[in-house]
């Protein structure tokens, strides 16, 4: 099969999570890890199935000593996006991010960016 991504996907296992709300307005709260990430969407490794079309949001901890050299090895940078399930398979689900997002260090007393 030709993959035909308009973005270039970066491999990365980092710990998420994935929120979604039923019909009744009842949230369901998914931790996993992701495999493949862009600015566009990630990819990300379950065993729980979760519908096609269904809108999510996504949180992703990204650890910075492994991404860069920081002067503070600890620091991590908490990702929430939110997006809609694009597909839904044995392995995993692919997540198609909008431009809603969030991007905040973990450490104390760091900012909030928001797009």
């Amino acid at each position: 099969m030709d993959d035909k991504r308009r973005l270039e996907r970066f491999p990365l296992k980092a710990p998420a999570k994935i929120i979604t709300l039923d019909s009744r307005r009842k949230k369901d709260e998914i931790s996993l890890e992701t495999r493949d990430i862009c600015s566009g969407g990630a990819f990300f490794h379950t065993s729980h199935s979760v519908p096609e079309g269904t809108q999510v949001d996504v949180e992703v901890v990204l650890p910075l000593d492994r991404l860069v050299i920081t002067k503070d090895s600890e620091k991590r940078v908490h990702l929430k996006i939110k997006g809609r399930v694009l597909r839904s398979e044995a392995q995993g689900i692919a997540v198609c991010f909008d431009g809603d997002y969030q991007i905040r260090q973990l450490d104390p007393g760091a900012q909030t960016q928001k797009n």
